[in-house]
């Protein structure tokens, strides 16, 4: 009950910061991207990089820019937009919003590095290219790209979503996306938890939401909803133990608004390691290994 209370509260202070509406600097022949790091493993790094059709991996590529930060999971962020880049996003209300790079259309590698261990590691080892995916931006389109930690011990998975921003949300509702990117926690289940305390299956969503996949945009009516909280809640729990409740989400409902729901982090403790470099007399790479706690958690983005 308490983290329905907090989730509520939380979604009622975002529907309460709701003043104007969105601009957009869009160019019709660019193409947009966001990467937002659910990995925890590469959470720990420091100098973090992504890299477009990089092929030389001892030469920095300055056109674009290092997720650098400890704490930066996402970008390009509100904070950009005053660093020169042609940031494509909102003007003050910038709570969980998604913003975007603008890119040439057409084929782009995308590459995440295995950054490094602490601040003062920028050497070569901090070039190793971890993960990386081969993308077809289509002029006008808006992905987002997301690096989470996989199932199998010591790697990655790149998972990609594109955005439909001319979608029709009906009058009165508001739409959501979930992403499931919690590699250990099996399929999820998503239920709709409603004022009276009952649970539902949601239509519009899969059964079950395996790792790696997401649902498709589905609206909801805010109808019947409490108008001080004014939030949709729904309950997320393990396909393999159905019965507990794992975390709980209040999604604002926000008219013609288009929610995505990432569920990421791992449902027990965990050690698991990264490529830090290569032994220079056998060529085997050597590990960082980091000791992670429970951190299943959810993040709201809003793309509309």
């Amino acid at each position: 009950m308490n983290k329905i209370i907090v989730a509520l509260l939380l979604a009622a202070l975002w529907t309460g910061c709701e003043k104007e509406e969105p601009y957009y600097n869009i160019q019709p022949e660019t193409a947009y991207i966001n990467f937002f790091l659910a990995s925890d493993v590469m959470r720990k790094r420091a100098n973090k990089q992504v890299y477009l059709n990089d092929s030389v991996s001892t030469e920095k590529f300055n056109k674009f820019p290092a997720m650098d930060s400890y704490e930066t999971k996402e970008f390009p962020t509100a904070v950009s937009g005053g660093s020169g880049w042609y940031i494509v996003g909102w003007t003050h209300n910038t709570q969980e919003y998604v913003f975007y790079l603008p890119l040439e259309a057409g084929e782009q590698k995308v590459i995440f590095t295995n950054g490094a261990d602490n601040w003062r590691d920028r050497g070569p080892d901090s070039r190793i290219y971890m993960k990386d995916s081969l993308l077809n931006l289509a002029k006008g389109s808006y992905t987002n790209v997301y690096l989470a930690d996989d199932v199998e011990n010591n790697a990655f998975r790149i998972v990609t979503t594109n955005e439909d921003r001319d979608m029709p949300v009906e009058k009165g509702k508001t739409s959501l996306r979930v992403i499931n990117l919690c590699p250990d926690a099996g399929p999820l289940l998503i239920s709709r938890v409603y004022d009276d305390g009952r649970q539902e299956e949601v239509e519009g969503f899969p059964a079950v939401l395996p790792f790696g996949e997401y649902t498709a945009y589905t609206s909801f009516s805010a109808e019947g909803l409490e108008a001080e909280l004014n939030s949709l809640v729904f309950s997320i729990a393990s396909a393999h133990n159905p019965y507990v409740e794992l975390l709980t989400a209040a999604i604002p409902a926000i008219e013609g608004a288009m929610h995505t729901l990432v569920i990421h982090g791992f449902q027990y403790p965990v050690t698991r390691g990264i490529i830090n470099g290569y032994d220079p007399y056998v060529g085997l790479p050597l590990y960082q290994s980091y000791e992670l706690g429970r951190s299943l958690t959810t993040t709201l983005r809003r793309s509309r």
